[in-house]
């Protein structure tokens, strides 16, 4: 090994890089979770009744959507919610993303309709939402796909 008499200096780029990778061990979803919620709820949600098309039956049956839910935001978009129960006992990593269509069911493009990744725990449960683009988003499809 050969020493230079150069001195090592530590960039602004190369301490974010190596605190990155030290972090990212930390951010490991946890093994399992433990959820808690008052007996009596006071929200009161609206159900939507559901149309299912499966086409990965063991992906269906370990990240469970277990209800669809809808709401209007302060600036009078559309948002649903699926609530998905991981039934498993392994971490459950999967891709969602919601499309939106017209009142003539033509399908509303928009650059925040993505992609998203979500990783549930053994046993946990999670609210998976989307907000509709514009005003003009009249229906809407979830998409869920494994992510192993």
């Amino acid at each position: 090994m050969t020493r230079t008499g150069r001195k090592f200096e530590w960039s602004a780029a190369g301490v974010f890089a190596i605190g990155t990778l030290l972090l990212s061990g930390c951010a490991q979803p946890p093994a399992s979770v433990n959820t808690v919620g008052p007996a009596e709820r006071r929200a009161i949600p609206t159900p939507v009744a559901d149309e299912r098309l499966i086409t990965d039956e063991v992906f269906a049956q370990a990240a469970v959507i277990t209800g669809l839910i809808e709401g209007i935001t302060p600036d009078g978009l559309r948002i649903v919610e699926a609530e998905v129960q991981n039934a498993t006992r392994a971490h459950a990593p999967f891709k969602y993303r919601t499309a939106w269509f017209d009142e003539r069911g033509l399908e509303v493009r928009a650059p925040t309709v993505v992609w998203r990744h979500v990783v549930l725990p053994p046993g946990a449960i999670r609210r998976v939402s989307a907000v509709a683009p514009t005003a003009s988003a009249y229906d809407f499809r979830m998409e869920f796909y494994s992510d192993r």
